[in-house]
């Protein structure tokens, strides 16, 4: 039996059963994607808001960059690899809105554990480990980002999602 020091074994894909069985996970169709969209337009509280098209980056594009995370949602993944799930955060730099997709374990165990702490909005950065595990990946990882840190310009091209498993 196991007692509170052993620690849990975290399998592939249990993190696509846990955004599920939250309710959490959006289909990747076009219908849901057009969902979203017409959300952030009646959500809106300006009229640029409302205006406003948002680009979709990869994480690679906001690399230890801060950015106000408003919130996220969560895709299901066409890629036959990984935890099946990938995250659309719904971030801010300055008057700048855009979307940073994310498919990093670690990284989507964070935002679906500060999204069930009702923790947003929160100023965060995505960070990226200097030294590779053994498979060769750079895990990837969130931090909190002090409020008084400076804003840097992070380059929102529209199409800009890298190797990332975006649906726009």
């Amino acid at each position: 039996m196991a007692n509170d020091k052993t620690p849990a074994v975290i399998v592939q894909g249990e993190m696509l059963q846990r955004i599920h069985a939250a309710g959490e996970l959006v289909a990747l169709d076009a219908e849901a994607i057009s969902e979203q969209i017409l959300l952030r337009i009646l959500n809106a509280g300006t009229a640029q808001e409302v205006l406003a098209g948002v680009s979709t980056v990869s994480s690679d594009a906001v690399l230890n960059k801060p950015m106000m995370v408003h919130g996220v949602h969560f895709n299901e993944s066409s890629m036959k690899d990984g935890e099946g799930v990938y995250a659309v955060i719904d971030a801010r730099v300055g008057s700048v809105n855009f979307a940073v997709t994310c498919g990093s374990r670690t990284v989507l165990a964070q935002l679906f554990r500060l999204k069930e702490l009702a923790a947003y909005p929160m100023r965060l950065r995505i960070t990226k480990a200097v030294t590779p595990t053994s498979s060769g990946f750079y895990p990837l990882q969130l931090e909190a980002v002090p409020d008084d840190a400076p804003d840097v310009e992070v380059d929102v091209t529209e199409g800009d999602l890298g190797d990332d498993d975006g649906p726009f």
